[in-house]
């Protein structure tokens, strides 16, 4: 399915992309209904929790997913977004088309359905999610051993980066300056697959004052 975009302006904020796509998400029909049971926004896609619901003495086929005992599911919709001239615009799809967006919260993952075809689309979508969810995020001062090196825009390569910061207007940037060159660059959270943290800024930081604290103490009893 290709993208939809509503041409009068009426979606304008996070809400009103939420309600919109609760509403789409909402469907009720003689033999069945769907409503969402929990939403979440990743960048500018949307991850949605569908619960599908028989109705009236109608079954859903046993193909995909595992039925619960009153014979309902829940499956994940993915909608991607973005504005155009104003103009807010949405592409839906769900877990079994194999979306190449992969973000989904593990919270979300954890209300779905269980999959009957452990090689299906959905199955591999769902470990992605997994996978990106489990990349770690660095506090600032950390410093940081990739995995393997990667490559910069201008040839050279970094392995080992320290988390840091740098000013933009009233903004904080995330970045990483090369431990070796001291030189700042912008790392995408897949470059983080693998790594392993070397120094902990934290830990450093409470031994510090450990230390700091320790001798105020040692000074005080001293006759």
């Amino acid at each position: 399915m290709g993208w939809l975009f509503y041409g009068d302006r009426h979606i304008t904020s996070y809400a009103d992309e939420k309600a919109d796509i609760a509403r789409i998400c909402t469907n009720m029909h003689d033999i069945m209904e769907q409503r969402p049971i929990q939403m979440s926004k990743v960048g500018s896609t949307w991850y949605v929790a569908v619960k599908s619901t028989p109705k009236n003495g109608h079954q859903f086929d046993r193909k995909t997913y595992v039925l619960d005992e009153d014979g309902s599911y829940v499956f994940a919709a993915v909608f991607l977004t973005k504005y155009d001239d104003g103009c807010f615009g949405y592409k839906d799809m769900d877990e079994t088309m194999g979306p190449a967006v992969a973000k989904a919260p593990l919270s979300l993952l954890s209300k779905l359905s269980d999959l009957v075809d452990p090689e299906c689309y959905a199955h591999r979508w769902r470990a992605d999610c997994r996978s990106w969810a489990e990349i770690p995020r660095y506090d600032v001062g950390d410093i940081i051993k990739l995995a393997k090196p990667i490559a910069l825009s201008d040839g050279s390569t970094v392995e080992t980066v320290e988390c840091t910061t740098y000013r933009r207007g009233s903004r904080n940037m995330r970045c990483y300056r090369d431990v070796k060159t001291k030189t700042l660059c912008r790392l995408s959270k897949r470059c983080f697959v693998g790594s392993v943290l070397v120094k902990n800024a934290k830990a450093a930081a409470t031994s510090v004052l450990d230390e700091f604290y320790g001798r105020g103490l040692d000074a005080a009893v001293q006759p």
